[in-house]
């Protein structure tokens, strides 16, 4: 796989959360798909698209910088939106929030295979006003 066709899986990926769309993740990730960081699979991370595009009206992400080095690819981005649902148990704050995060993903056959995804959690909360 070449790595500009990397780089298009990885830009595939951020369009499906742009656009509420968890079918496109099918084009981007090998069905036995695996987050290392948090164990999720694929049909965990198609319900956290949906999930978290509920809870941030007007949610976008942009492609911040795009990296492949032989199988892995590397993306770091940054998510915007307004917190207008409830989130991971945290009533709707109204506040404008902006994390950012980086994806690693290992590419086989195609498609990605394995990840280490994080985003900025600690400082999500800290805008929804839940930590100090």
């Amino acid at each position: 796989m070449t790595p500009e066709a990397m780089k298009t899986l990885g830009r595939v990926a951020i369009q499906a959360w742009n656009e509420g769309r968890p079918d496109l993740l099918d084009e981007v990730y090998a069905p036995n798909y695996r987050n290392h960081f948090n164990g999720e699979t694929l049909d965990m991370l198609k319900q956290s698209l949906l999930a978290t595009r509920a809870a941030f009206s007007g949610f976008t992400v942009t492609i911040d910088d795009q990296i492949v080095e032989g199988d892995k690819g590397v993306t770091r981005w940054t998510a915007r939106g307004v917190h207008t649902g409830e989130h991971l148990g945290i009533p709707a704050t109204g506040r404008p929030v902006e994390i950012t995060g980086i994806n690693i993903g290992r590419f086989e056959n195609g498609k990605i295979v394995d990840e280490w995804a994080r985003g900025d959690d600690v400082g999500l909360l800290r805008q929804l006003g839940v930590l100090p």
